[in-house]
Formats: structure tokens, sequence, C-alpha cells
């Protein structure tokens, strides 16, 4: 028995918590790495000189609404509950958008954002808390992604992103901070 091998000892260690943690990075990772690359690019058309002030902002509502992945992006002025639109992107062929159309800002997706601190995000409407606004109703956008801005202090208006269908996935951190 002397030199021979007679039996072996393992050790096994279980590495799916360090294995779990490297994906989620990686994932971190390329969210952040997208986020980088859409404010570069907001950036970029923002400081372009060539461009009017109006392909600025149209240009802008491009980046945006394919970063979030959504079809509609709308520039809004918001005055004593008048809603306005001040210029839009689609990525489709659709019809029914035209600058300076108003509302009551009480029949918009915009008005629960004003009053939701300014911010909303809803990946599939209908099975929202606000399923039975009218907004809904009038429009049948089931994404939605909006920010109220302000000018000194005060509610100018919102920057909003939709689409007909449920987006694939939840808005992340990024997606409402690119907002």
């Amino acid at each position: 028995m002397h030199g021979e091998i007679t039996g072996s000892i393992g050790i096994h260690v279980d590495i799916t918590e360090r294995k779990l943690s490297e994906q989620e990075l990686f994932a971190t990772k390329a969210k952040l790495d997208r986020y980088k690359l859409g404010a570069e690019s907001i950036n970029e058309i923002s400081s372009n000189r060539s461009l009017s002030y109006d392909d600025q902002i149209k240009e802008g509502l491009k980046i945006a609404a394919n970063y979030l992945e959504l079809l509609i992006a709308i520039l809004s002025e918001i005055d004593k509950g008048t809603y306005k639109l001040l210029d839009y992107y689609l990525a489709e062929d659709m019809e029914g958008f035209n600058r300076g159309d108003e509302y009551k800002l009480a029949d918009t997706y915009c008005d629960l954002t004003v009053n939701n601190d300014g911010r909303l995000a809803i990946r599939e409407w209908s099975a929202s808390e606000f399923a039975d606004h009218k907004c809904y109703k009038a429009f049948g956008l089931e994404t939605y992604s909006g920010a109220a801005y302000y000018v000194n202090d005060e509610l100018r208006g919102t920057i909003n992103f939709s689409k007909a269908k449920p987006r694939d996935n939840e808005f992340d951190l990024y997606d409402l901070e690119f907002v």
C-alpha cells in the first residue's frame, strides 16, 4: 500500500452567489454604458450650433424616445389647466398630433405626472392604479413615462414618452433619470 492512491479528498465551494453578483455587475455596466451614450448624444445635440432650436428639440425627443424604446415623444406647455403640445417626435407614421394642439390638463396623462411629484413611469397602464383615468380611455397608451419641467420654480410643462403597447420591461432607475 505504500505509494498507492487509496482515496481522495475533495472540497466543493458554492460560487452561486459570486456568479450572480458578476451577472448583476455586467448588467449594471451595460445599463450605465447605454445611459452614458444616451446622455452624450443629448449633449451633442444641445451643443450643436448648426442646428436650430426647433431641430435640437426634435432630435433630443428622438434620442430620448429611442433610448426608452418608445414611439412617441412630446414636449408640452401647461398654463392654467391647459395642456399645449409644443413639439413631438413619432417613430412611426401616426396621425392626431399637431403642434399647438390643446387639451384640458385633467384629460391627459401629464395631469397625473404633475400630481405625482412631477414624475411618472408606467409600463402597462391597463394594469396600473390609473387604469380608470380618462386619459387612458381617450388615448389608449399602455406605456408612459413623463416628467414635469419648471422655469424659475414655476411649472412650465412636461416632457413625456409613450406607446400603445406595454413596454417589454419595467422602467429602471437609469430610464427615470434619463427623462
